[in-house]
């Protein structure tokens, strides 16, 4: 299987909209939609890579869909041979901890194909990664991982042991991509980030402050921000739990107007799922939450609290409370959110 075909299965995952869905039902979805594209690949090898993605957690299965991961999504819309595609790459093969244990001792090594394959039992990530940049050959045949993005490693490694959706580093390498050729003018340019624990190797990747003064440049981040909310909350607003994908919204903390930096915009931290009935009281500054996750509710509608179906003790899960994100809450609480 090569490649650009894996690409292409991807694209079409990504763009489906199957509900309750199983392995077959999504290997025969994959194989019409390729044979539209003039793709042929047997079912038996569409099969294998949507087992190999969910065994490697980059394809989630749902009680009503499922999600691909968006280290694999952003493989997907990457350039062949791009840097992007490499590092998007090593974020999916090392999301799950036993391919890490396997992965991560070879870093610093030089090893052969026959070594990885008996370690790592995914033979078409093998594949992918000996078909870019992220895996070289020596004259002897020997692999070794390029050492050109050793910083980008221990980067990724550091976020994804934190369980992040996606790490600050593949979000980064993929916003320069879609904006390093664009001219465009920006404004907030003296405004301040919030503290990201990579604070500095985001500006060596995105040296540019600020956000771009025409919003339409930004609509295919915001379609990713929107997929990595819609992931992250299950496609369940996070207060009330409705679930009709026309009701909810993908709701900034800090809202895209004042955001710093285009990576502000478009990271998942500064955002929560929401239905349209919460995200208006959210936006509005009706509602907020503290660096704990508890909600914090206006004086000006506590009194029907029950009315808007907020829960007076309701407190976000630990799970969802990331340093960037709690930095965003607090943002939005002192800048927001109107008196109690």
């Amino acid at each position: 299987m090569n490649k650009s075909s894996l690409k292409k299965c991807l694209h079409i995952l990504d763009s489906l909209e199957i509900h309750e869905t199983t392995i077959d039902k999504l290997t025969d979805s994959i194989q019409d939609e390729l044979f539209l594209h003039q793709v042929t690949l047997s079912k038996a090898q569409i099969r294998q890579f949507i087992i190999e993605c969910v065994e490697c957690d980059n394809i989630k299965l749902l009680e009503n869909g499922y999600d691909l991961s968006q280290a694999i999504t952003i493989f997907s819309r990457s350039r062949n041979g791009s840097d992007t595609e490499a590092v998007s790459l090593f974020e999916s093969v090392i999301r799950k901890i036993e391919n890490r244990e396997v992965l991560v001792p070879l870093l610093m090594k030089r090893f052969k194909r026959s070594d990885l394959e008996k370690a790592f039992v995914f033979p078409v990530f093998i594949d992918l990664m000996l078909d870019t940049n992220l895996i070289l050959k020596t004259n002897s045949n020997q692999l070794y991982f390029n050492p050109a993005y050793a910083d980008d490693y221990i980067w990724i490694l550091d976020e994804v042991r934190q369980d992040v959706v996606c790490s600050d580093c593949v979000k980064a390498h993929y916003t320069r991509d879609l904006y390093e050729h664009k001219d465009l003018t920006y404004r907030n340019t003296d405004f301040e980030m919030i503290n990201y624990r990579h604070k500095d190797n985001i500006l060596k990747l995105i040296p540019q402050r600020g956000i771009p003064t025409d919003r339409d440049a930004s609509k295919e981040l915001q379609g990713f921000f929107k997929d990595c909310l819609f992931n992250e909350f299950n496609h369940r607003c996070c207060i009330c739990g409705a679930k009709l994908p026309y009701m909810l919204i993908a709701s900034h903390i800090k809202p895209f107007r004042d955001c710093a930096h285009v990576l502000e915009a478009m990271d998942q931290n500064n955002g929560l799922l929401l239905c349209r009935n919460h995200d208006f009281l959210f936006d509005q500054g009706y509602i907020s939450f503290d660096d704990q996750g508890r909600i914090k509710i206006s004086s000006e509608i506590i009194d029907d609290a029950e009315i808007y179906n907020i829960e007076r003790n309701f407190q976000l899960k630990k799970k969802y409370l990331s340093d960037h994100r709690k930095a965003f809450l607090h943002y939005h609480k002192s800048t927001y959110f109107r008196k109690e």
